[in-house]
């Protein structure tokens, strides 16, 4: 099976099926529908894995919500590929970037790159529906409040930029 087939099976019998430790919603609810309306791009790479997530970001226009980066064989341990998408998140929140990672490894290593204005209007509806009421503290934090927290301070940080702006125009015209 390819790694799109083994995409669409998760997709159809794990995320796409209510779960009770979720509130009974899908433990993915948006993935369905996106991939089956064509909004999902899968990359499949056998090695430089960074050097394709790297040339996608880059890339990102919005053809697609989610663009899939794959490798088979997992590379690294899982904590790491977690670890190395936190820290392009923070770079790219430096840089002013509307781009998020999300890691996932289990037979194949994936990361998923998507925008991060709506991975956060997503995850608001959900948290309304009460979706994450079973979520781990730490986990919580970690994945959704940080999240919706960096969203909060690029937003303040451009109304910023766009007053400081404004108001020193004047010596510049």
């Amino acid at each position: 099976m390819d790694v799109k087939e083994e995409l669409e099976q998760w997709i159809v019998e794990e995320l796409s099926v209510p779960d009770p430790d979720l509130n009974n919603i899908w433990p993915c609810p948006y993935a369905k529908k996106a991939w089956f309306e064509n909004q999902v791009k899968v990359i499949e790479t056998e090695d430089n894995f960074w050097d394709v997530v790297n040339e996608e970001v880059d890339s990102f226009n919005d053809d697609h919500q989610v663009v899939i980066v794959a490798q088979q064989e997992p590379f690294c341990e899982y904590e790491d590929l977690e670890v190395s998408c936190m820290a392009l998140n923070k770079w790219f929140a430096q840089k002013g970037m509307n781009i998020w990672l999300l890691s996932f490894q289990h037979d194949i290593t994936m990361v998923f790159i998507q925008r991060l204005s709506k991975l956060d209007d997503a995850s608001a509806k959900l948290l309304k529906k009460g979706y994450y009421d079973n979520y781990d503290d730490d986990d919580f934090d970690n994945l959704i409040a940080e999240r919706s927290a960096r969203r909060l301070y690029d937003a303040r940080n451009d109304a910023w930029k766009k007053e400081t702006h404004e108001n020193d125009a004047w010596w510049c015209s």
